[in-house]
């Protein structure tokens, strides 16, 4: 499931930055700038979730227990940055 989260991570990021160059009216600069900005942006609070709430999850004895919870943290980390980047292109096509 996480490897499934990151393929879909992955699959949405290239769409989306064929949906953001796909603005004619925009500057080659302004499309380089925007990408980058949303795309640290999403990429930051993806590892703040995997690196810094994984820390915070209860110690339990099960090992496969832990597992599964870092396996839904690690997906719901790729479905945060799904929506960070969606967010990202609604505003960018928004401001013209």
């Amino acid at each position: 499931m996480v490897l499934l989260s990151y393929i879909f991570i992955t699959v949405w990021f290239c769409f989306w930055v064929g949906l953001m160059y796909n603005q004619p009216h925009r500057s080659q600069k302004q499309k380089i700038i925007w990408i980058a900005g949303w795309s640290f942006a999403a990429l930051a609070v993806n590892q703040l979730i995997n690196r810094g709430v994984i820390h915070l999850l209860p110690k339990v004895q099960d090992p496969m227990q832990h597992a599964y919870e870092v396996m839904y943290l690690f997906s719901a980390s790729a479905l945060i940055t799904g929506l960070i980047l969606l967010f990202g292109l609604l505003l960018f096509r928004r401001s013209a």
